[in-house]
């Protein structure tokens, strides 16, 4: 007999150059075949959509899934089949799958725009957790594409930019300058030319409860220290920034020493009611570290983004704008305030270019909150690719292309991770991922940094010296996976 669990994904928010929206991606009706070993369960979004001009790109929902033995309560990834997955409604939509099967993409497969209507997708697992009494927890994250092509990087007059250039190719970087001097980078290492998905929004205090909720006792341990998962009900495990909070994840359910695991949720109003329509679940994770943020992409299937990837992610083909913020012009107007704050609706007052990225202790926001019906790709705040929050809210950690001998060699290729962290919590597997300091930084500002940090060459931050597992006000979650159409 297998129970089954569905995890309900949201995500409240996206634009198009031209074109605002609001979004919520719902995951319900989870089922489990014991005959054909398939996967089903019901997939909408609002908003979707697919053009070959202009962008010349597409969103898409990463799917992956968790499944645990009740009695041994520890939750497994489940790799799925290379081929054998389908969808109720595939003139709609179809599943692209990966090399590696840790997911799936599910995308439109035509030109078109609007609501995703529920929709069956059908996925095809090799039936690795075999018979038992077992759960399955659907896990959904809204991406974008961007597609292969040339890019511009740097800008003049921006600190420690990269050298104006065009990225022609994925080996151009290997022969030439990036930053006043030679470079180190290997062959492999993601110069952004190859197409890659990448997240559309910062992960949220929701879905970053609901991954800490998937781990051990003990990798809970390493993930939420100083706090201890047996700590009493309402411990606060992350609370950001100190001084206006905005994210408040709590313990709901105490955890046993070394045996069970605590369950944890969002309690934004501080009331010890959990997850409640104004307990902020949609407001982006932050003052997390780098090893967080590795084991974050790790067990998601995803991998850390690159220097250059966060350029091309911003500037798209068009030329680079010398100072230019992510909405591709250097106009920036200081936030209002919050309607309906910590909510699902939450929105900001803005007329040019989004809140969150000045030093004037501006509050983070909601996922997406510039967006209305109104707004354009500059007053949402929006990439040429539809991505959202670049600059400002918080920052993006990205693999820092060194400019110098002093700086330890780049090993980074772009792998990706593989679902499955180490006992304590961390991710295992992927040898070239950074390990030294200099080696990783941040890109993008954040709402605790001045606004010249959020335009797209800004390399302020670019090689941080801070040690990995030390948590930062300004850092936030974005994760990225390469894939050919």
């Amino acid at each position: 007999m297998r129970k089954l669990y569905a995890t309900l994904a949201l995500a409240l928010a996206f634009v198009m150059p031209g074109v605002v929206r609001a979004n919520n991606v719902v995951i319900t009706g989870t089922s489990f075949n014991d005959a054909t070993d398939v996967l089903s369960f019901t997939l909408s979004w609002q908003n979707s959509w697919r053009i070959s001009a202009g962008p010349a790109n597409w969103d898409a929902v990463w799917i992956f899934i968790k499944y645990q033995n009740c009695p041994a309560l520890e939750w497994n990834h489940l790799n799925l089949s290379a081929a054998g997955h389908s969808t109720s409604a595939p003139a709609l939509l179809g599943v692209q799958t990966v090399s590696d099967n840790i997911g799936v993409f599910v995308r439109r497969v035509a030109n078109g725009s609007g609501d995703i209507p529920a929709t069956t997708i059908n996925l095809q697992t090799p039936n690795t957790a075999g018979n038992g009494n077992w759960n399955f927890r659907v896990f959904g994250i809204e991406m974008v594409y961007v597609p292969q092509g040339d890019f511009q990087i740097g800008s003049t007059g921006a600190p420690s930019t990269f050298t104006e250039q065009t990225i022609t190719s994925d080996g151009q970087i290997n022969a030439g300058v990036l930053y006043g001097g030679s470079t180190m980078i290997p062959t492999n290492y993601p110069a952004g030319w190859s197409g890659f998905y990448i997240m559309k929004y910062e992960v949220s205090a929701e879905m970053y409860a609901n991954y800490l909720n998937t781990l051990t006792y003990d990798q809970q341990v390493t993930r939420v220290a100083p706090v201890n998962p047996n700590d009493p009900v309402g411990t606060v495990i992350l609370q950001t920034p100190a001084a206006a909070v905005r994210v408040r994840i709590e313990i709901m359910q105490q955890g046993v020493n070394n045996t069970t695991p605590a369950v944890f949720a969002c309690d934004l109003n501080n009331n010890n009611s959990f997850n409640e329509p104004n307990d902020g679940q949609w407001v982006p994770i932050t003052a997390i570290s780098w090893d967080d943020h590795l084991a974050f992409m790790d067990w998601s299937g995803l991998r850390p983004m690159s220097e250059l990837e966060y350029e091309k992610a911003c500037r798209g083909t068009l030329a680079r704008v010398a100072l230019e913020y992510a909405w591709g012009n250097t106009t920036f107007t200081n936030p209002g305030g919050l309607t309906n704050p910590n909510t699902a609706t939450e929105s900001i007052a803005t007329v040019v270019g989004p809140a969150g990225t000045t030093s004037s202790s501006a509050p983070l926001w909601r996922n997406g909150a510039p967006a209305t019906a109104s707004t354009n790709r500059t007053t949402a705040g929006a990439t040429y690719y539809g991505v959202m929050e670049m600059s400002g809210n918080t920052s993006e950690l990205a693999v820092a292309a060194p400019a110098s001998a002093n700086v330890p060699t780049v090993i980074f290729e772009g792998s990706h991770g593989n679902g499955v962290l180490d006992a304590a919590g961390s991710h295992v597997d992927n040898n070239d991922w950074p390990v030294a300091n200099f080696t990783w930084g941040q890109r993008g500002g954040a709402h605790n940094l001045p606004i010249a940090q959020a335009r797209i060459s800004d390399r302020t931050n670019a090689s941080a010296n801070i040690a990995r597992n030390t948590r930062n006000a300004s850092y936030g979650l974005r994760g990225v996976r390469t894939q050919t159409p």
